[in-house]
C-alpha cells in the first residue's frame, strides 16, 4: 500500500492548466512539476503502464514512459488524497462531477494522461526519436552545421594557427508543425454511467489512430524529407539497393548495416510486412542468438539491429512498404510539439450531448540525413 501525501498544490483551477499549455508540457507533467510524487509511486505507474498500455511490438521510449509516469503518479496521489477527504472512490464518470470539485478539477488532467499513454505505447514515434521539444510556434527555425562534410575532419593545427569553423545557421531550416486532434461526442446519460476505465479504453482506442497518423508522418519525414537543407530526402544515390531486386539475403543486410561511417551506426530499423517476413525467414534470424561471432568480437552486424514492424495507415505509409528504414537513432529524427495538448469539454445542452476535444502541434525534423540510411528492396527510390 502507497502512502498518499497531502498536495502541495491545491485548488486547481484554469489557471493551472493554462500554465501547463504555455510551459508546453502536458497537465499531469506540470503536475509532477510543482509537487512530486515519491519515486516508488513512480514505480508503480510504470507497472500500471506495461500492463495497461504498452505494446509488446512497439518498444516505448524509456524516458517518455518515465515521464508520462510522474505526471501519473501526481495525479494519482491528487485523486486518492480527496477521494479519501470525501470518503468516496470515483468509479464512474459521475463521480467526478459528483463528489467533490477538487476530484472535478482533475478529470481533465486525467483524460490528458490517457491520451499521453497512448500516443506513447502506440505507433513508432517516442521509439524512433531523439527526444521531444517545445516549440514557441508552430514553425520551427533550429541551427544547423552547413561545414562541408569534407571540412568537418580535425585536422593538426600548427602553434598560432587558426582554429577552422564550424558553421551553425538558421539559413534553410524552417520546418512546419501539423495539428493532430479529434472530437468525441456522447450523451449525458452514456457517459455519467460508464466506469472511468471504460472510457479510458474508449479515448485509447480513439487516440491510437492519432498515433498511428503520427508515425506513419515521422517514416514519411525520414524518406521524403523535411524540406531542409540537412533534412533532405533520400534517393537512388543515397540508399542500398539489395543484390537481388523483391529478396533480401543476409548479405544485403550486412552491406547495408555497414553502410554507415563513423560516427553514424544503424541501431534501429523499420519494416512493412513484406519484407519483415523475408528477413525473418532467413536461416541466420530463425536462432534468436546472436550466432557466428567469435566471443571478443563486437556485438555489429544485422542482429545488432532492433527492428519493428509497421503496416503504415494513412500518409506515407507507401515509403515503408519495400524499404527497411535504418537509422542511427542518436541522430536521425527529432519531434516538435506546440501549445501543449489543448483538451476540452462542451456541453451542447439542446441535444443533451457532451463533447470532448484534444488536439496538438507536432511535427519532425530530419535531423541529420546521413543517420537514415534505407534499404531499397525492390526499386522504390
Amino acid at each position: 500500500m502507497l502512502t498518499v501525501f497531502e498536495p502541495k498544490i491545491k485548488d486547481i483551477d484554469d489557471g493551472f492548466y493554462a500554465d501547463a499549455k504555455a510551459s508546453g508540457v502536458a497537465s499531469p507533467a506540470h503536475m509532477a512539476n510543482l509537487d512530486p510524487a515519491p519515486e516508488e509511486h513512480v514505480d508503480a505507474a510504470k507497472e500500471v503502464f506495461n500492463r495497461r498500455y504498452a505494446n509488446k511490438q512497439h518498444p516505448a521510449n524509456d524516458e517518455a514512459v518515465t515521464e508520462w509516469a510522474r505526471g501519473r503518479a501526481a495525479l494519482a496521489n491528487q485523486l486518492t488524497w480527496y477521494e479519501q477527504k470525501a470518503g468516496k472512490q470515483v468509479v464512474t464518470v459521475q463521480d467526478f462531477y459528483h463528489t467533490d470539485s477538487a476530484i472535478t478539477a482533475l478529470f481533465p488532467a486525467w483524460i490528458e494522461s490517457e491520451i499521453q499513454a497512448t500516443l506513447i505505447s502506440t505507433g513508432l514515434v517516442s521509439w524512433l526519436t531523439m527526444g521531444s521539444v517545445a516549440a514557441d510556434g508552430a514553425k520551427v527555425t533550429a541551427l544547423y552545421d552547413s561545414t562541408a562534410a569534407s571540412e568537418r575532419s580535425l585536422k593538426k593545427i600548427g602553434e598560432g594557427a587558426e582554429l577552422p569553423a564550424v558553421k551553425l545557421t538558421l539559413s534553410d531550416s524552417t520546418i512546419y508543425l501539423n495539428k493532430f486532434g479529434r472530437a468525441i461526442q456522447t450523451s449525458y446519460e452514456a457517459l455519467a454511467s460508464q466506469r472511468i476505465d471504460a472510457l479510458g479504453a474508449h479515448f485509447r482506442r480513439i487516440v491510437q489512430q492519432v498515433a498511428v497518423d503520427e508515425t506513419d508522418l515521422a517514416l514519411h519525414t525520414l524518406i521524403a524529407g523535411d524540406g531542409t537543407t540537412m533534412g533532405a530526402a533520400e534517393t537512388n544515390a543515397t540508399d542500398r539497393d539489395v543484390a537481388n531486386a523483391g529478396a533480401i539475403a543476409y548479405s544485403d543486410l550486412i552491406n547495408w548495416c555497414l553502410d554507415c561511417d563513423e560516427p553514424y551506426a544503424i541501431d534501429k530499423a523499420v519494416c512493412g510486412d513484406t519484407d519483415l517476413a523475408l528477413i525473418l525467414n532467413l536461416a541466420e534470424f530463425k536462432d534468436n542468438s546472436y550466432s557466428g561471432v567469435v566471443s571478443n568480437m563486437p556485438k555489429v552486424g544485422p542482429k545488432a539491429i532492433e527492428f519493428a514492424r509497421w503496416s503504415g495507415g494513412v500518409a506515407g505509409s507507401s515509403y515503408v512498404d519495400r524499404l527497411v528504414i535504418g537509422i542511427d537513432s542518436r541522430n536521425a529524427l527529432q519531434k516538435y510539439t506546440y501549445g501543449g495538448m489543448i483538451e476540452e469539454t462542451d456541453n451542447i445542452i439542446r441535444r443533451q450531448l457532451r463533447e470532448f476535444t484534444f488536439s496538438y502541434y507536432a511535427g519532425f525534423r530530419k535531423w541529420d540525413a546521413a543517420a537514415t540510411v534505407p534499404l531499397d528492396v525492390n526499386a522504390v527510390l
